[in-house]
C-alpha cells in the first residue's frame, strides 16, 4: 500500500512540475504550415524548432507566474501565447507584408540608431528583429541588444578578444574571436551564450557552409588557385559522402595561368634547383603538371592579377539562388539541387558593383552595392530576371563599411569618424 501510494505522489508531482505543449504552426493568411520555427519559452533555456509539418513538443515546467511561449521566424512577426491561457493546439504566425514599406519611409533618410555614439563598435547584426552591436571596453567587450530608438534591451560582457558577428548557415548568430566562437541567442528576456568551441572545430563542421534549407546544406570550396569555385552538398535524411552541385572557373584566367606555369617553367625550376625539385622522370612530370600548379607559391602581385571566381549562394524567402558574377549568371536551385540557369544579371553591367548580392529578407528584394567618390549607392533588381529596377544613393560615407544589411526596405552600417577611422555610429538609411 505504502509503495503504490509513492507511485500516485510520484505521478502527481512529475505533472505537477511539468506540463506538455503539442502544436502545429500555421500561416494565418494561407493555412499552409511553417517548418523551422523557434518555439521558445521566454526566459528559459527551453525551446524547439518546427519540423517539415509544422509540428512541435515542448515541456514546459509548471511554475508562477505562468510561462510565456513565443514562437519566432524570419519573415514573420514573433508572437507570444501565455502557457495557461493556451486552449488550442494550433498557432498562427502573420508573415510580414510588404505594403509596411509605406510605414518604414518617412521624411527623415538617414539617422543614428545607437543614443552613445562615442563608443568603439566593433561589429553589429540583427538578432530577433533587435540590433545587437559589439562594442570594445578595457578588459572585456561588451554585446549590446537595441531597439531601432536606440534603447538598450539586453546586454552581455564578452571575451575581450572577441571582434566580428556572423550568422552561421543554419541561422545562429556566432560571436568570434581569433581562435573560439560562442553562439548568441535572446530568450526575450536577456542575451546569452553557449560555451565556447574552438575555431578550428567550428571551421571543420560549419566553416565553408554558405546556406542550408529543409533538407540539404550546402557548401562552396576554392581550388586552384581560386580560379575554380564548386559547391556540394550533404542531405540532411542520407549519410555518406558530399554531393557535387557545380563548378565555375574562370576559363580565360586559367589558360593565362597554365601559360606561365607550363611544363617548361617546372623544368626551369628543377635545373636551377640543381634538380633536388620535380626530380622526376618528364613523362611523371607532365602528369603531376597540375599537382605542381596547386602547389607552386605564387606572388601577391601575380595572385590578384589572376583574381578569383566571384559567386554566391543565397536564399530569397524559401527559394535558392546561385550567382556567379565572373560569368554574370543567375541559377536557381531546383527541387533535387540542381543548378538551373535563369537569367543573365543585366545590373551588373553597371561598372563598380560590389559582387556581393544583399537580401532584404522582410521585403523580399535583392541588392548590388556601388561605393564610389564618398558615395553608397544601392542597385535594387529583380533577381529571377536580372533587371534593374531602382537605384538609392547615400551621401557622405567616409569609407566602404565593411558589412552592410539591408532590412525592411532600409540599410544599415557603420560609419567611421573620419579623424581616427574608429567606428562609432549605427547608421539607418531608408532607401527609396
Amino acid at each position: 500500500m505504502r509503495s503504490l501510494l509513492l507511485a500516485f505522489m510520484t505521478l502527481f508531482v512529475s505533472l505537477a512540475v511539468s506540463q506538455n505543449i503539442r502544436g502545429v504552426l500555421l500561416d494565418k493568411k494561407t493555412g499552409t504550415a511553417i517548418p523551422n520555427a523557434l518555439v521558445l519559452v521566454k526566459g528559459k533555456l527551453l525551446n524547439t524548432v518546427s519540423d517539415q509539418a509544422g509540428r512541435f513538443h515542448l515541456k514546459v515546467p509548471y511554475t508562477q507566474p505562468t510561462h510565456t511561449l513565443v514562437i519566432t521566424l524570419l519573415g514573420y512577426y514573433s508572437a507570444e501565447f501565455p502557457v495557461d491561457a493556451i486552449q488550442s493546439d494550433t498557432f498562427f504566425l502573420v508573415q510580414k507584408s510588404i505594403e509596411l514599406r509605406e510605414i518604414v519611409i518617412s521624411a527623415t533618410k538617414k539617422n543614428i540608431v545607437n543614443k552613445k555614439s562615442d563608443e568603439a563598435i566593433l561589429d553589429f547584426d540583427l538578432l530577433n528583429d533587435q540590433f545587437i552591436y559589439l562594442s570594445a571596453y578595457p578588459g572585456h567587450n561588451i554585446l549590446k541588444m537595441i531597439n531601432e530608438s536606440g534603447d538598450i534591451q539586453s546586454r552581455l560582457n564578452v571575451n575581450p578578444n572577441t571582434d566580428k558577428l556572423n550568422y552561421d548557415c543554419v541561422g545562429n548568430l556566432q560571436l568570434f574571436s581569433k581562435d573560439s566562437t560562442w553562439q548568441i541567442y535572446y530568450d526575450f528576456v536577456k542575451l546569452n551564450n553557449l560555451n565556447a568551441y574552438h575555431i578550428n572545430t567550428y571551421n571543420s563542421v560549419l566553416g565553408n557552409c554558405v546556406c542550408s534549407d529543409s533538407h540539404n546544406y550546402y557548401f562552396q570550396t576554392h581550388t586552384y588557385k581560386n580560379l575554380r569555385t564548386e559547391f556540394f552538398y550533404y542531405n540532411v535524411n542520407e549519410k555518406g559522402r558530399p554531393r557535387p552541385l557545380v563548378k565555375f572557373e574562370n576559363e580565360a584566367k586559367v589558360k593565362v595561368f597554365q601559360k606561365d606555369y607550363d611544363i617548361n617553367y617546372f623544368l626551369k625550376a628543377r635545373r636551377a634547383s640543381g634538380y633536388t625539385m620535380y626530380a622526376e622522370p618528364l613523362d611523371v612530370m607532365k602528369q603531376k603538371l597540375e599537382i605542381y600548379r596547386e602547389q607552386v607559391k605564387l606572388s601577391w602581385e601575380y595572385s590578384k592579377l589572376l583574381g578569383s571566381v566571384e559567386t554566391q549562394l543565397l536564399k530569397v524567402d524559401t527559394n535558392l539562388y546561385l550567382v556567379n558574377f565572373t560569368d554574370t549568371v543567375v541559377f536557381a536551385l531546383g527541387a533535387k539541387a540542381e543548378a538551373i540557369p535563369l537569367c543573365k544579371l543585366q545590373v551588373f553591367k553597371e561598372p563598380g558593383l560590389e559582387t556581393k548580392v544583399y537580401v532584404d529578407a522582410d521585403f523580399r528584394e535583392t541588392y548590388l552595392v556601388k561605393y564610389a567618390d564618398k558615395q553608397l549607392q544601392f542597385y535594387k533588381f529583380d533577381i529571377r530576371s536580372g533587371k534593374f529596377i531602382s537605384k538609392s544613393s547615400v551621401e557622405h560615407v567616409p569609407f566602404l563599411p565593411k558589412k552592410i544589411l539591408i532590412k525592411s526596405g532600409a540599410a544599415y552600417f557603420m560609419q567611421k569618424n573620419l579623424a581616427d577611422e574608429q567606428v562609432y555610429k549605427l547608421v539607418k538609411y531608408n532607401l527609396d
